[in-house]
């Protein structure tokens, strides 16, 4: 890749790293509110789960700017965090089917965002957040998998019925990844593990 290739390559990882990191605050301040609206059991757990997640995702890409010398843009942090919190109220009385729906599709734009850094990533020769990033987007897919389960059980799921590739791809191949070892569950320590190899070499 030339110079001016690295240059345009890094600038357009650390934009999507610093949109990421602040879609993930949003995206976990909303499903905050939206497992407090739910009555289900299983959907409280499971959607509690998937915010923990959000926020293991955010601290890894903070780490990821970090180690590309960035960090998050405060205004975006600002703003999308009042975003987040709109959507956790409007949870509360758009009904069961809407924030589903609404779900499974941020989480298929986190999948490819994820996917086109790591692309990037991997042509700046970062190795290890390739692969971390990479991590990302497969936990992603489940999320959306989920979403889209919960939007197909429901009847007006016909009417808007959502299917995504990539999400089906990753989920698949990244769930066998997961078993073999060679995606990390734990993206952020397992890209700690790899900058402290860096550095002793």
């Amino acid at each position: 890749m030339t110079q001016g290739g690295t240059g345009f390559a890094r600038t357009e990882l650390v934009s999507l790293l610093r949109r990421a990191h602040a879609g993930e605050l949003a995206a976990a301040s909303a499903y905050g509110g939206h497992w407090r609206s739910l009555r289900a059991a299983e959907e409280i757990a499971a959607i509690q789960r998937i915010e923990r997640e959000e926020m293991e995702h955010r601290d890894a890409v903070g780490e990821m700017l970090e180690a590309l010398g960035s960090a998050p843009a405060p205004w975006r942090e600002r703003f999308l965090f009042a975003v987040g919190m709109v959507a956790a109220r409007l949870c509360r009385v758009s009904g069961w089917f809407m924030p589903m729906y609404v779900a499974g599709r941020l989480e298929r734009g986190n999948v490819q965002e994820y996917e086109s850094a790591a692309a990037l990533a991997l042509a700046l020769g970062e190795k290890s957040m390739s692969v971390a990033l990479r991590g990302l987007a497969a936990v992603e897919a489940e999320h959306e998998r989920y979403f889209q389960s919960k939007v197909e059980s429901h009847w007006m799921g016909a009417l808007c019925r959502f299917r995504s590739r990539t999400a089906a791809r990753l989920a698949r191949t990244g769930s066998n990844r997961f078993r073999r070892g060679a995606i990390p569950r734990a993206p952020l320590e397992s890209l700690r593990r790899a900058r402290r190899r860096e550095t002793v070499s």
